[in-house]
């Protein structure tokens, strides 16, 4: 999950960077570069909501949902 900043000219800042696995998946190419996840990925960050003072987020680390 990234977190970022919209600053008053415009521009993004990242702010925050939480990653707590990699992702594991067999890419493919041609005209449109695409990933086929795999079965055992865990979902991690499912939805994200926030406030003015806090972030939410709903999170799993189950492989299957």
């Amino acid at each position: 999950m990234d977190i970022i900043e919209v600053t008053e000219d415009n521009s993004i800042r990242l702010t925050k960077r939480i990653h707590h696995w990699g992702t594991t998946f067999t890419a493919s190419s041609g005209r449109v570069v695409s990933a086929a996840m795999k079965k055992g990925n865990k979902f991690g960050c499912l939805d994200a909501a926030i406030s003015q003072d806090h972030i939410y987020i709903l999170f799993s680390g189950k492989s299957d949902l």
